[in-house]
């Protein structure tokens, strides 16, 4: 059984999350994504949005999609949410799955400054989506043995730039989920 993992804050989840967990799917033949809610990101300014709503708009976002499932294990662990804690815990859960974390080439890049480094790339297969502006000649050669770079459409898509959409009143159709936009709107998230 493979399993992959894409963690983020999700703040807001966007097309773009959902075209890397499809491309890392089909192209690493994996079974399953779950999509790994942080509860606090140690390497990022805290999330606009509380866990609870982020949670609920990546179960919207992937709604009557059977092969993503939402994660509330970082939330519900609370604290700061390190990756080899997360990959140990799955390991626990799904011992005899092969794991498989998706994540950006500005990730790869900055691996080694995360906590455990070396336990993520032993614990999991490293799914990697190329993002404009990041070399991955750059990536170190220890994880290229353990390291399958997507072939998927570049999508400048962040949550970033959906959250200054949003701060200025401007559209943000096609650029998350239907179901997502009714529910920041609903709630008056990210709003001013």
């Amino acid at each position: 059984m493979r399993i992959g993992m894409l963690g983020g804050s999700f703040d807001p989840p966007h097309i773009g999350h959902l075209i890397i967990a499809e491309e890392a799917r089909w192209q690493c033949e994996v079974e399953t994504v779950l999509f790994m809610v942080t509860s606090h990101p140690p390497h990022k300014s805290e999330p606009e949005a509380a866990p609870e709503d982020r949670f609920r708009m990546v179960e919207l976002a992937i709604e009557g999609m059977p092969a993503f499932r939402p994660s509330r294990m970082e939330i519900d662990r609370g604290g700061s949410s390190y990756t080899a804690q997360t990959l140990k815990e799955l390991h626990r859960l799904y011992p005899e799955a092969s794991l498989y974390l998706i994540i950006g080439a500005d990730s790869v890049l900055d691996l080694s400054a995360w906590k455990n480094p070396d336990a993520v790339v032993e614990m999991a297969h490293l799914v990697v989506a190329p993002r404009p502006g990041f070399d991955l000649s750059r990536m170190e050669p220890r994880l290229r043995d353990r390291t399958h770079v997507l072939d998927t459409p570049s999508v400048a898509i962040s949550s970033t730039l959906v959250r200054r959409r949003l701060h200025k009143g401007e559209s943000i159709r096609f650029l998350v989920p239907d179901a997502v936009e009714r529910y920041i709107h609903e709630h008056g998230l990210y709003s001013n």
